[in-house]
């Protein structure tokens, strides 16, 4: 009698660690809409430090202003997409658009997103693969993640979202859904109890336009390439670069 009792609560106990296992895996891939929201307003005001960027990298007011405004149209058309991978240790993401050659240094510089994200959910940190006037960087940081958690609530893709905002980053919200427990989302940002579906960064706009859960784990593996830096040191070049 023992013996079948003891079968029987082992029966269960596997049971419910195969559950558990199914889970905890969280192999996913997120297509985020990419969008830039600024009002006229706020365009204005920005055109100043806009010129002023333009004279340091060389390109007269004319031409950046074109290629600005085909970066906000590529942007918010409807091919302009992020893809986010994840499995149950990382996450990986990327931009989708395709840019011409002679607009990569501008955005490199000016772009919020430029490089690729991977974060490790482990330690919280984030490594950035990031192009630098031709020159490779691997950008070392931690994953950005002071949040107050408010008692808003949304629906976004079917699920249920609650609304966080940043504690060190003015204009600066995400809407995550607890019932993905990846902590992870759109570029540095992560390190809430679930999936960002949408992060608002200012005028730059992340939106989930489509969840695909993954029958196997996606491989991310984080690469080191090129000149190995903090983000402290990366910014301070990039300062001290456009000086120049």
């Amino acid at each position: 009698m023992k013996k079948y009792y003891f079968l029987l609560f082992a029966f269960f106990a596997l049971n419910f660690s195969f559950y558990k296992a199914q889970e905890s895996n969280f192999n996913y891939e997120i297509i985020y809409k990419f969008e830039m929201k600024a009002d006229e307003q706020k365009l204005k005001a920005n055109q100043k430090k806009l010129d002023s960027t333009f004279a340091k990298l060389g390109v007269s007011n004319e031409e950046g202003n074109r290629i600005a405004q085909n970066l906000v149209k590529m942007f918010n058309d409807n091919s302009s997409t992020f893809t986010l991978k994840a499995n149950s240790y990382y996450s990986y993401f990327t931009s989708n658009s395709k840019i011409s050659e002679n607009s990569i240094d501008l955005i490199g510089r000016m772009s919020k997103a430029a490089g690729d994200y991977y974060q490790s959910f482990s330690d919280n940190k984030i490594t950035i693969i990031r192009d630098y006037k031709g020159l490779d960087f691997t950008i070392n940081d931690k994953v950005e993640k002071n949040w107050k958690i408010t008692s808003e609530k949304k629906n976004i893709l079917g699920k249920e979202c609650i609304k966080a905002v940043s504690t060190l980053k003015p204009n600066t919200f995400a809407w995550y859904t607890p019932e993905i427990k990846t902590p992870t989302g759109p570029v540095e940002y992560g390190g809430l109890n679930g999936l960002i579906l949408e992060l608002v960064q200012g005028e730059a706009h992340y939106t989930a336009i489509e969840i695909k859960k993954l029958d196997s784990e996606p491989k991310i593996k984080i690469p080191k390439k090129g000149r190995l830096v903090t983000m402290e040191e990366y910014n301070k070049m990039v300062k001290e670069s456009e000086k120049e």
